[in-house]
């Protein structure tokens, strides 16, 4: 990082002013020096990293109507070195053959903070304000499948997002 003084003088000063003139280049030295000593001292650069494991989530073979809970929870590892906002996920809807799709609706997530599986129709808080430190979510999720759903592969991403502070 680089800091710059600038003295700007806009006119002569009259000559009874040499004076005044020499103590104000002094105490603008003065101030140059400080700034330069304050640059001298390095920052601590934020961090904050965000793992997920594992990076792709089988849920198996779905046969007919009901519930597919994932065989493992995603493990979400937050590393900070400063206060944040917290954990939301989203997801996208499962995309399947054809024009086939499993809605967001239908994808579940298991909150780490009531432990009740909430749809994941839009962006899902899941912590709240967090301050610095490594913190594991066991995140679980279920899928409800339709016994009208074609079968085949489906595929969609769950994003797990850091938030700015308030």
């Amino acid at each position: 990082m680089r800091t710059r003084s600038r003295i700007r003088v806009a006119a002569a000063p009259a000559p009874d002013c040499h004076r005044a003139l020499r103590w104000a280049l002094a105490a603008a030295v003065l101030l140059a020096l400080a700034a330069q000593t304050a640059q001298a001292v390095p920052r601590v650069q934020r961090y904050i990293e965000v793992t997920v494991t594992p990076d792709e989530l089988d849920f198996g073979d779905a046969r007919g109507t009901g519930s597919q809970v994932a065989p493992e929870p995603l493990k979400v590892r937050i590393a900070a070195n400063c206060v944040h906002g917290g954990v939301i996920a989203e997801a996208t809807a499962l995309a399947g053959p054809g024009d086939a799709e499993i809605p967001t609706s239908r994808l579940f997530l298991q909150h780490p903070g009531t432990g009740q599986y909430l749809p994941m129709i839009a962006p899902m808080n899941l912590t709240g304000p967090m301050g610095p430190g490594v913190f594991t979510l066991d995140i679980n999720l279920r899928l409800d499948v339709l016994i009208s759903d074609p079968p085949g592969q489906y595929s969609g991403t769950v994003t797990f997002t850091i938030v700015a502070p308030n």
